[in-house]
């Protein structure tokens, strides 16, 4: 992203359908820390659950550069409650199984030492399955949801991916169009600041000179507004962004 490109509401278009796990990673990719260690550790090298990705609540390392849509971020299932546990179903149960290859949407497997990782997405639907056993041939599977206090969040998750996968289709929760309004400004006070704007220019570029101009700007309460968003910024891009993965989008 250009340093220039946070004055321009366009440049944030593609923010406007994301949910948490995505906002969570455009705050992480902006981190200076995890850029380094990006550089440090490539892709292929973080196979273990306890590799460089998981320092930064992630399964594997995904490159900084590139945008949420733009790229296949995998969390670690202990960071992403919505991360959906799924082992071969036994053969009381077995019913007839639907190939991976057959499932809508765009499939990104990543093989680990504790099983397959996969990515569904498909327009503003994402899905994470972890495979525990994989065989390497079809069969039917089973979602293992533990009885602890992320069997909420992972119920809605299986079931939207039930509807995905057989409807070709999940009713997403509604998602708040204030609370995207107040990411994607977080999003973009947070690259002006660090692309060295003074809070004064981040105000006027948010809220028009006009509103600005207004009040003298020293006690007026827009600055007030724009120190905390760009707080607010920098607390995501720090680590505040795991919060982003545990709140359910319709909350």
């Amino acid at each position: 992203m250009s340093t220039d490109d946070w004055r321009s509401p366009a440049a944030y278009d593609y923010a406007q359908d994301l949910d948490h796990p995505a906002f969570a990673w455009e705050f992480l990719r902006r981190n200076p820390g995890y850029r380094e260690a990006f550089d440090a550790n490539p892709i292929h090298d973080d196979r273990g659950a306890d590799g460089p990705a998981s320092d930064w609540g992630l399964r594997f390392m995904a490159d900084p550069a590139r945008q949420a849509a733009d790229t296949p971020v995998f969390w670690h299932p202990d960071e992403l409650p919505t991360v959906i546990p799924v082992t071969a179903a036994s053969a009381a149960t077995a019913t007839p199984p639907v190939p991976l290859a057959e499932w809508p949407g765009e499939i990104v497997k990543r093989h680990a030492a504790d099983g397959v990782h996969i990515l569904i997405r498909s327009d503003r639907t994402s899905h994470q399955i972890w495979l525990l056993d994989p065989s390497g041939k079809a069969v039917s599977v089973s979602a293992l949801i533990p009885l602890d206090a992320t069997a909420p969040q992972k119920t809605d998750a299986l079931l939207c991916l039930w509807r995905f996968v057989t409807r070709r289709r999940c009713r997403a929760h509604p998602s708040s169009r204030r609370r995207i309004d107040r990411l994607v400004a977080t999003l973009r006070a947070l690259d002006a600041r660090m692309a060295g704007a003074s809070y004064r220019t981040i105000a006027e570029t948010l809220f028009g000179p006009k509103r600005v101009a207004a009040e003298p700007w020293k006690t007026a309460p827009v600055r007030d507004t724009v120190i905390r968003i760009v707080r607010a910024g920098f607390a995501l891009k720090r680590g505040g962004y795991r919060r982003l993965l545990r709140t359910p989008w319709h909350a």
